[in-house]
């Protein structure tokens, strides 16, 4: 249901669009309540990875 907004949130991850990325995180934010288990574990998956790389862009020394 939701795996054309997972594509689109894992290519903007994968090219660093950070902007298009936080526009899925929120559009897929705001659907939560819909989804199944898989979804909301995948979604979970997914904003982890999207904090991951926002954390060492603003903490570039993270990265030893």
């Amino acid at each position: 249901m939701y795996g054309n907004h997972f594509s689109d949130l894992e290519q903007a991850l994968v090219q660093g669009d950070l902007t298009k990325a936080s526009r899925v995180l929120v559009d897929l934010d705001e659907r939560k309540e819909r989804m199944n288990r898989t979804e909301k574990f995948r979604l979970q998956q997914l904003e982890t990875a999207y904090l991951g790389i926002v954390n060492v862009l603003h903490n570039p020394g993270v990265i030893h």
